[in-house]
């Protein structure tokens, strides 16, 4: 594999199985060599405006390079300033993770149970709070007698 050279372009790909990608960019003839290519997701973000997450291609391999056909592309355009500098921070990210053997890896159970945990000890916390109980009035407070109907209103 070549070295990331200056006819290396940062790029937006969608691929044929609907995957989309950025990556650095080179024409090797009828193939695409892709440097610290990285998965695109994007969803609505709660507080407006949309999050991208960005996550590596293949995870499972500490190649930074992968070569595709380039039949196998659908779109191909650049990106601009903001999304390179996007790009930048996840690749560094991880490849700092990759270097530092901090990639946690858990399987669907796991997470499962390990956000059980994590929602236990939370409602474990809070219930033991001693001002949780501050918080609601008295039984008798619950109740308001003045305002009761009366023996020929009816109760729907």
């Amino acid at each position: 594999m070549s070295m990331i050279t200056h006819d290396t372009k940062y790029q937006y790909l969608r691929l044929y199985d609907g995957k989309e990608i950025f990556a650095m960019v080179k024409d090797i003839g009828d193939q695409l060599e892709l440097h610290f290519p990285m998965n695109i997701m994007c969803k609505p973000a709660m507080s407006g405006g949309v999050t991208i997450h960005l996550g590596p291609f293949i995870p499972f391999t500490t190649d930074d390079t992968v070569v595709i056909d380039i039949n196998d592309v659908v779109v191909r355009s650049s990106i601009t300033d903001q999304f390179i500098g996007f790009y930048d921070e996840a690749c560094t990210t991880w490849l700092d993770m990759r270097e530092n053997d901090t990639i946690e890896i858990k399987s669907t159970k796991e997470d499962f149970q390990q956000q059980q945990k994590q929602l236990a000890g939370l409602i474990k916390d809070r219930l033991q709070r001693s001002d949780l109980w501050d918080e609601y009035p008295e039984e008798e407070d619950l109740f308001d007698y003045e305002n009761e109907p009366g023996p020929n209103e009816t109760i729907h």
